[in-house]
């Protein structure tokens, strides 16, 4: 039936096609990936319309519209049906908060990309924005999602593979394998996001700031610092997806070792 966006997706483009001569492609870019539905949208064109010579997927946005140009994106994508016009309230408070995590296990898997030095930081952007794929089209579907279980590991690839989802994306969407670094940064970061959306309890997010610490090789203030940034980033962006941002239940979290006058602890 065809998968809707978020209706500012649909406005914020109709903004930049009446002004397309003075947008610029990272522009345009950045607001595709604010929108998992979008991305997958894009992604998915460029997919089914490769050409024979075409021996590597599309794997970001960036690359995505270099290769169609902007004129032909605007033609391809002129009639997007919208989430809000399709859905109900209910689900699309369902589907609103999915993004926003995804959203922010995006910039997550960004931000520890730039740390490694990662060759291709919007890969593994892309993937971890895409990773929560199947709870969208669950809702959309109208089955029921229980936010807080991870999707059954047979059926994400199975479905990025009936989507025509570039394999990359499949591939960095695994379980990690210890020698694949690339797919342990989209697991951290899509683990991290969900914790933080159910409410941060303090044991899982010790335990992933734990596992960020090391595979970042950096300290635990530091570690915590990174987290604490992103989601700071991600809270400017609550407008888009109209639900409560992680920043709102970030807790207080205890430091042994205070610095003089701080008085109970480390916040937000």
């Amino acid at each position: 039936a065809g998968v809707p966006v978020l209706s500012v997706t649909v406005a914020e483009i109709e903004r930049m096609r009446a002004e397309q001569e003075r947008v610029s492609s990272a522009t345009l870019a950045a607001a595709i990936l604010r929108d998992p539905l979008m991305t997958l949208q894009v992604l998915r064109f460029l997919y089914s319309h490769r050409t024979r010579s075409q021996t590597a997927d599309i794997t970001t946005i960036a690359h995505a519209i270099m290769m169609l140009g902007q004129a032909r994106f605007f033609r391809e994508f002129e009639q997007l049906e919208t989430i809000e016009g399709r859905l109900d309230t209910a689900q699309q408070a369902l589907v609103k908060r999915i993004m926003s995590r995804s959203r922010l296990a995006a910039l997550f898997a960004r931000d520890f990309a730039v740390q490694r030095h990662d060759l291709d930081r919007e890969e593994v952007m892309v993937a971890a924005l895409l990773h929560d794929v199947p709870k969208l089209l669950s809702v959309i579907a109208g089955h029921p999602v229980d936010l807080e279980a991870r999707t059954p590991a047979e059926l994400r690839p199975r479905l990025f593979a009936r989507l025509e989802v570039p394999g990359l994306v499949r591939e960095l969407n695994e379980d990690p394998p210890p020698h694949n670094p690339r797919v342990v940064n989209v697991h951290l970061a899509c683990e991290l996001a969900r914790h933080c959306d159910t409410g941060w309890p303090a044991s899982a997010v010790e335990s992933d700031l734990a596992e960020v610490q090391r595979f970042l090789r950096t300290s635990e203030p530091q570690a915590w610092e990174r987290v604490r940034k992103t989601v700071l980033a991600a809270a400017r962006e609550w407008h888009y997806y109209e639900v409560l941002p992680a920043l709102a239940s970030m807790p207080f979290i205890h430091d042994e070792n205070p610095s003089p006058g701080d008085g109970s602890g480390r916040a937000i």
